[in-house]
């Protein structure tokens, strides 16, 4: 589990990760980085309604996170990242 202290939650937060942040692609999920204030790191996770339901979304987030989670270390710190989850992630 992404410990609450890693977690990205607030929509400005988000906003500013897409307004300035730089932006890498595959088939599976987009990822956002931008620079923050701090030395920490912070991780958000967005999906939208073409990945399926509540329930597919929810899941999909939930695998990320735990992924994130056991990768914490190879993250560069002070940034803020979103990653965007396509529907290739099913």
């Amino acid at each position: 589990m992404l410990p609450v202290c890693y977690r990205l939650k607030e929509r400005r937060d988000f906003s500013r990760v897409y307004a300035r942040g730089r932006s890498k692609a595959c088939r599976e999920f987009v990822l956002y980085r931008c620079k923050r204030q701090g030395e920490g790191i912070r991780i958000g996770f967005s999906s939208s309604k073409k990945l399926g339901g509540a329930v597919e979304r929810n899941r999909a987030r939930r695998v990320f996170r735990h992924a994130a989670a056991g990768m914490l270390d190879s993250f560069p710190a002070g940034y803020d990242y979103v990653f965007v989850i396509r529907c290739g992630a099913k």
